[in-house]
């Protein structure tokens, strides 16, 4: 009877084998290869929602403020005499004058008006901020930068300032080629890599396919289809 206590106590007591840990090890990779490709496809999801919802508001913000000022909103002591194929790098200037910032040599929002707030961004210092609009200062005195899912701020805006509903194309094979604005203002950025022409730039126009025609600006990725 002892001897049979102290077998089925040492078969209680055996741990697994190498062969049992090899198979789960072997398991729990196949899960992690399988899993990965999809928390990748939800996390692409969610930074095109709040790409989506970040422009969307940018949009009300500017179509607000032209219903307040009957003018679009300029960067600059004046309103543009002509309407430029695209304004760059100056796009934390524009989230400027949304957030209600002005100066004299940015006086478009002279009253003060906020027809923008954005969440904070992601991260604890310039240097790895992404993904949210950052206000600095208060009253006429703040400045606003708009940070990129990708990092760093965005190079380039159209505005449609001669209000024909029709603007220059960013991604068009040439320069100079027009088309109907979806929106009174465009966004288009480098993206993640820092190179243009390739399917890591963006463009918000809402009409971009994701391989586009050959030259400067092609290769945006389209994140609103």
């Amino acid at each position: 009877m002892k001897a049979k206590k102290n077998v089925s106590k040492a078969k209680l007591r055996r741990g697994f084998t190498l062969v049992e840990m090899l198979v789960v090890i072997a398991m729990i990779g196949a899960l992690a290869g399988i899993s990965f490709p999809v928390y990748r496809s939800i996390q692409k999801k969610v930074k095109k929602q709040k790409l989506v919802m970040m422009f969307n508001s940018i949009e009300r913000a500017v179509v607000n403020f032209e219903t307040e000022y009957n003018y679009l909103p300029y960067v600059g002591n004046s309103y543009p005499s002509t309407e430029p194929s695209y304004t760059a790098n100056n796009t934390d200037e524009l989230m400027t004058v949304l957030v209600g910032g002005h100066s004299a040599a940015n006086p478009a929002n002279f009253k003060g008006i906020t027809f923008l707030e954005g969440q904070l961004p992601e991260g604890d210092s310039a240097a790895n901020y992404k993904d949210g609009l950052l206000v600095n200062g208060l009253g006429a005195a703040q400045t606003a930068v708009l940070y990129t899912p990708w990092g760093g701020t965005y190079d380039n805006f159209i505005m449609d300032y001669n209000n024909d509903g029709y603007s220059w194309q960013p991604y068009a094979s040439s320069f100079g080629v027009t088309t109907k604005m979806q929106a009174p203002v465009i966004f288009f950025d480098i993206g993640s890599d820092d190179v243009w022409v390739t399917d890591y730039d963006f463009c918000s126009c809402r009409q971009c396919d994701a391989t586009c025609l050959t030259g400067r600006n092609a290769g945006y990725v389209n994140l609103w289809k």
